[in-house]
């Protein structure tokens, strides 16, 4: 049987003490946790409410550096520039047109020689064309003495038939007989004149002023119709062919009127001896259609007086080892044409963006976006027009990564800095 032990007071007593001991501890340590706790949002707070305010510090943003250049707005004819191969006016090849053999050349008559309008450059032997010719004439001669005895007779006869002498018949007989002597006349006439035309082609002349280009033949030779004799050229004007682009042709004034009281002006520019020589001429013509292959315009520009001397550039000194020479067909000209007169701005291809704009920098220092029609493209350089550009105003002529109107930018100076 379990027994039950009790414990007396003096046993119980030292128990109650020391939970009541715990107790006490454990409300002091959630007294002291609670003050710091509180002290720590009180320290927070007063940090929040008596620190001082921080002083606000700007952000500071650098515009894009960029290159500048002065516009120079320029008004006058605009030049057309362009090249063209040199060429005469006319060149001709001259044929024999009779048969015979070549008894005369003239001294011209060799490659490069100089021959005025006229001038005899080769003979056929004229004596067969000659003798000819006296035959037909003699033909005639004789038909002539016909006709003249047979209007005599009938003047008899028809007298002799009034006074009943002679017959009618007579009469109609002589005036049969002079009616064929005038027909056989007007055919030796004929003759006569094709016998002359023959004799006049044995003397082969010059159809212009100019020089030889080639020549085929010599003294001796024997020739037929058809026999090439030589190559000549007209020396009294030279022609460029110089192709443009339909934007090119635009600036040259009055180029498809052909009533036009005076052409537009030309400079044909060639080098000698590394210099340049220079002669004047004009706007001729177009020629009919556009070239199928390079789809240009070719304009025709001629050149008076050719065969003097060039101009030597301003910026050449005289060679005094060399003279100036004339133009040369063959060679390959350039052309400046004086075109129409208009306002317009040269600047560099580099400040051309999308072909059709520019960007200039305002009073504001920002970026303006301008629309420009381009008039001319010169390679490294181009010639634009807009009413928005200005004098002097400021192109942007470097690039940037990102760019739109009212940007502000920074101009830099000649050494790159910012200014």
């Amino acid at each position: 049987m379990n027994e039950r032990v009790v414990p007396t007071s003096a046993e119980a007593e030292p128990s109650l003490n020391s939970d009541a001991q715990e107790a006490d501890h454990g409300k002091r340590w959630g007294l002291v946790s609670g003050g710091l706790i509180a002290a720590g949002i009180l320290g927070f707070v007063l940090l929040q409410v008596l620190a001082p305010d921080p002083g606000q510090v700007p952000r500071v943003v650098n515009a894009p550096l960029v290159q500048v250049q002065a516009i120079e707005i320029t008004r006058g004819p605009i030049p057309v520039k362009g090249n063209g191969p040199v060429r005469p006016r006319a060149e001709v090849l001259l044929v024999a047109q009779v048969s015979g053999e070549i008894v005369e050349t003239s001294p011209a008559l060799v490659t490069g020689g100089s021959f005025k309008q006229g001038d005899t450059l080769a003979r056929i032997d004229p004596r067969p064309y000659q003798a000819a010719l006296d035959q037909v004439a003699a033909d005639r001669l004789a038909r002539q003495a016909d006709l003249d005895f047979a209007g005599k007779q009938l003047a008899r006869d028809q007298q002799l038939t009034q006074s009943g002498a002679a017959s009618e018949r007579r009469r109609d007989e002589t005036l049969n007989q002079r009616d064929r002597a005038r027909a056989q006349i007007a055919g030796l006439d004929a003759l006569i004149s094709a016998r002359a035309i023959d004799l006049e082609r044995t003397a082969i002349t010059a159809p212009f002023d100019g020089r030889v280009l080639t020549e085929q033949i010599d003294i001796g030779s024997v020739v037929q119709p058809g026999t090439e004799i030589g190559r000549v050229y007209a020396s009294d004007i030279f022609e460029i062919v110089v192709p443009f682009s339909d934007r090119e042709a635009a600036l040259i004034p009055g180029l498809w009127d052909t009533q036009r009281r005076q052409a537009p002006r030309a400079k044909a520019t060639l080098p000698f001896r590394e210099r340049l020589y220079s002669w004047d001429g004009y706007v001729d013509r177009v020629e009919a259609g556009i070239d199928p292959e390079t789809r240009t315009i070719d304009v025709v520009i001629r050149v008076p007086n050719p065969t003097q001397v060039g101009r030597l550039g301003e910026d050449h000194a005289q060679d005094t080892l060399a003279e100036a020479p004339p133009m040369l067909i063959g060679t390959y000209a350039a052309v400046e044409i004086e075109g129409m007169t208009l306002s317009y701005a040269l600047i560099p291809r580099v400040a051309l963006r999308n072909s059709d704009t520019i960007w200039l920098v305002d009073n504001n220092q920002s970026i303006q976006v301008v629309k420009i029609d381009l008039v001319q493209d010169q390679g490294a350089m181009v010639a634009v027009r807009s009413p928005e550009i200005l004098d002097g105003a400021q192109l942007i002529v470097s690039d940037l990564a990102i760019a739109a109107a009212g940007l502000k930018v920074s101009i830099a100076d000649q050494g790159g800095a910012r200014r």
